[in-house]
């Protein structure tokens, strides 16, 4: 948790190492995610690094309070559903 804190705090603060965190932190977690929705691991991948590069350049962290995991996980399942199969 204190890590998301640190990492709320970087991504409020348009630092890229936040980006970075999420990455490392939940990039594999969340790519299962979006493999189990549509099925194609690289299709998957650009999903989940494309949203939270979306999102942080969105400043869509301002209102994110921890833990970031289940914000993340909602985001995920939007941007897949959004995909045009």
């Amino acid at each position: 948790m204190n890590d998301d804190l640190e990492t709320l705090e970087y991504l409020k603060n348009l630092k890229s190492r936040g980006v970075r965190y999420l990455c490392r932190s939940y990039g594999e977690g969340m790519t299962i995610v979006a493999f189990r929705i549509l099925g194609d691991i690289v299709q998957a991948e650009d999903i989940v690094y494309g949203t939270f590069w979306r999102l942080w350049l969105e400043k869509k962290f301002s209102d994110v309070v921890p833990p970031l995991r289940p914000f993340l996980y909602e985001e995920i399942k939007k941007a897949c559903k959004a995909q045009d199969f």
